[in-house]
């Protein structure tokens, strides 16, 4: 499963979810350092990623253009990269289910205020 991080993320958050989601990466990783979310949607969806993001645009994305890419957005504050990294772990099977899914849903909020 190969998550895409978006730039609202710390790049480091790869790293710490590798054993989780080994074949994932980061925008800025991949020279997409303030590239326009419709770009990192097409991108995504061409490469077989699903994007992870706090950014409520992927939502709009994902409802205008839909599936490829799936989404998964986090509904979680400021944290730290170890508080994010429990997030995703007390969150991954529900993520897997997600990515794993065929059916029509490109859209998974995840979080308190989700």
């Amino acid at each position: 499963m190969k998550l895409l991080l978006d730039e609202n993320l710390p790049p480091s958050l790869v790293r710490a979810v590798a054993g989780l989601f080994p074949d994932s990466t980061h925008v800025l990783q991949l020279g997409f350092g303030h590239t326009p979310d419709e770009a990192i949607y097409r991108f995504a969806g061409s490469n077989g990623f699903t994007i992870v993001t706090k950014n409520d645009d992927f939502e709009f994305l994902s409802q205008q253009l839909g599936a490829p890419p799936k989404v998964v957005l986090l509904k979680i504050g400021n944290a730290t990269v170890a508080q994010l990294r429990e997030f995703l772990v007390r969150h991954d099977r529900q993520i897997a289910d997600f990515i794993q899914a065929t059916d029509e849903h490109r859209l998974l909020k995840i979080g308190p205020a989700a």
